[in-house]
């Protein structure tokens, strides 16, 4: 087990992040460094504005990530943890 030291606290009262009690935010590179994933990254949430078409954006995203990048909403996400995009919702 390691520890962490909290250096601040986000005031979060009606967003998305705020309703998920799992929630936490981290720069990158130390999250990576903590969880020994250096230069991985196995998943990034997007949260579109309301009245966004979630596939148009699905589709956008594919055309510029890389294959092996799989593009989910979030209840596909069972997908391999390799390299996913996920939780592409509006």
């Amino acid at each position: 087990m390691r520890q962490v030291e909290i250096g601040f606290v986000m005031r979060m009262h009606g967003t998305v992040a705020a309703a998920n009690p799992h929630f936490a935010a981290m720069d990158i590179g130390w999250a990576q460094e903590l969880f020994g994933q250096r230069g991985f990254l196995s998943e990034i949430g997007l949260r579109l504005p309301s009245g966004s078409d979630a596939e148009k954006m699905a589709t956008r995203l594919r055309k510029i990530l890389p294959p092996d990048v799989t593009v989910a909403p979030p209840a596909q996400r069972a997908a391999p943890r390799s390299k996913r995009c996920s939780q592409v919702s509006s």
